[in-house]
């Protein structure tokens, strides 16, 4: 008995230290700084958006919403369903940083595409008919769209590579002069619903970027994209790839080889605006357009 007594003791000793170690864990992930609700913000579904309201789901709503400003590890609000088309964010803490930071990820709508942008070379016959009409889109006469307006991001109009051979326009909207380009529709639709992983990165002159990888079957039709729009090498004729983000085109580089499931999006980025896309698109699309319709100041989370 006495040859087991050491051993006795050790073992009450780690069994101490398991629970302690498990109370420490419960409190830190409980702790005071994510009981203090510093701000709530209230959102709903945008009655503008194209989806009725009344067929979104809340609670897949509610899991996009938690997914897109929330880390597994470090989770920054309590996101809820209020039951009327709306959602409330109980964010922990009092930095404003946090609130603003919710706020700019929740204005995006999470969306990508890779689109060729039209030319006079291969796409003459849908140009003229885009020229003639004031739609958004162009149709054959069974309606199907074979090509639509993008309109450039506010703010890199200039960034944005686009030449003779591109097809754009200016539109006035809500007193407001936009540029758009003419996109065409293809067989391969490749978009975010394809999207692996998104991570923020830096080349070495410091231009900051986005790579993003696709799944095996995103791989498979982004390559056949960029494959069948080579150069042409008769006339030379070179296709662009059109990067829309968010409903808007981000750029727009020449494509030169096949790509299949790697790339970057490159443009005039800041530090913040990439690390909030590739959070963004990593988190993916909510289900419906939302809107802030309310900021108040918190209370303790019940």
């Amino acid at each position: 008995m006495r040859e087991m007594l050491p051993i006795l003791i050790v073992l009450g000793l780690l069994l101490i230290l398991a629970f302690a170690v498990a109370v420490g864990l419960v409190v830190w992930l409980s702790g005071t700084p994510q009981q203090i609700v510093g701000a709530v913000l209230v959102y709903e579904i945008d009655p503008e958006a194209a989806i009725d309201p009344r067929a979104v789901d809340m609670e897949t709503l509610v899991a996009a919403i938690d997914r897109r400003i929330n880390s597994p590890w470090s989770p920054v609000a309590d996101v809820r369903s209020l039951g009327d088309r709306r959602v409330e964010i109980r964010v922990f803490g009092d930095d404003r940083r946090v609130v603003d930071q919710i706020q700019r990820l929740l204005a995006q709508a999470g969306t990508l595409e890779f689109r060729i942008l039209a030319n006079p070379a291969d796409h003459q016959k849908l140009i003229e008919q885009a020229r003639q009409q004031e739609d958004q889109q162009v149709r054959n006469e069974v309606g199907d769209v074979l090509a639509w307006w993008v309109p450039i991001e506010e703010g890199r109009e200039t960034s944005v590579v686009v030449d003779e051979t591109t097809e754009r326009r200016t539109k006035q909207v809500d007193g407001r002069q936009r540029y758009e380009v003419l996109v065409v529709a293809d067989s391969f639709d490749v978009t975010g619903q394809y999207l692996r992983q998104a991570t923020p990165g830096m080349d070495q002159r410091g231009q900051l970027y986005v790579n993003f990888q696709l799944t095996p079957e995103g791989g498979r039709l982004f390559g056949g994209l960029t494959g069948a729009n080579l150069p042409n090498p008769v006339t030379g004729t070179a296709r662009k790839l059109g990067i829309i983000l968010n409903g808007c085109l981000c750029t727009a580089p020449t494509i030169q080889s096949t790509i299949h499931d790697r790339g970057q999006i490159t443009g005039v980025f800041t530090r913040q605006e990439v690390e909030d896309l590739a959070g963004v698109l990593t988190a993916g699309p909510l289900p419906v357009a939302i809107r802030l319709v309310e900021e108040r100041s918190g209370e303790p989370k019940p």
